[in-house]
C-alpha cells in the first residue's frame, strides 16, 4: 500500500485465536492473514497514512494477553501499523447486519459524526433492525471517540 487515505475498510472472515491473539486469522481471496504477518513493507502505507482500520470480521476486535503483551489486530495495527483508530468486532457478528452497521457508520462519518457519534448511531440503529441479535453490541472503537474522519465521494 502507498497510503494517502483516511479509512481502510476489510470485511472478511475472522477467526481468534484464544492461545496467542497475534495469530488470529482473517481470509483473504486465495491464503488468510494473521496480525502477527504484519511488518515491514506491508505496513509501510498504513503507518504513512494513519488511518482509521476498520475489520468487519467476526472477532476482529478481540484482544488477550501473551507472553509480551496484548495481542490481536488492534494492537498490532496502533503499535506497529501506526493506525488513528479500530473498529472491530468482539465476537461473531451477523453478515447482513454487520454490512448494515458499517454503512450506516460511514454514513454518519459522512455527516459530520465524530467516531464516537457515529459507533452510537449505528448501534442504535443495528439494534432497531433486530434487537435481539446481540451484532448490534458487538461493534467496538479503539481510539479517540471524539475524532473526526473526512469521507467523500469517490
Amino acid at each position: 500500500m502507498a497510503g494517502g487515505f483516511q479509512v481502510l475498510h476489510i470485511a472478511t472472515h475472522g477467526q481468534f485465536n484464544a492461545d496467542d491473539a497475534d495469530q488470529s486469522v482473517i481470509e483473504l481471496a486465495d491464503d488468510t492473514l494473521r496480525p502477527s504477518d504484519l511488518r515491514g513493507a506491508l505496513l509501510r502505507g498504513i503507518r504513512q497514512s494513519m488511518p482509521l482500520v476498520f475489520l468487519n470480521a467476526c472477532d476482529g476486535g478481540r484482544a488477550n494477553f501473551g507472553l509480551t503483551g496484548l495481542g490481536g489486530w488492534a494492537e498490532k495495527l496502533f503499535q506497529e501499523a501506526n493506525a488513528a483508530a479500530f473498529v472491530g468486532a468482539l465476537w461473531e457478528v451477523h453478515d447482513d447486519l454487520a454490512v448494515a452497521f458499517s454503512s450506516h457508520f460511514y454514513d454518519r462519518l459522512a455527516e459530520g459524526d465524530t467516531l464516537g457519534e457515529a459507533m452510537r448511531a449505528a448501534r442504535a440503529h443495528l439494534r432497531s433492525l433486530d434487537p435481539i441479535n446481540p451484532t448490534w453490541l458487538a461493534y467496538t472503537l479503539y481510539g479517540d471517540p471524539n475524532a473526526a474522519v473526512q469521507i467523500g465521494t469517490i
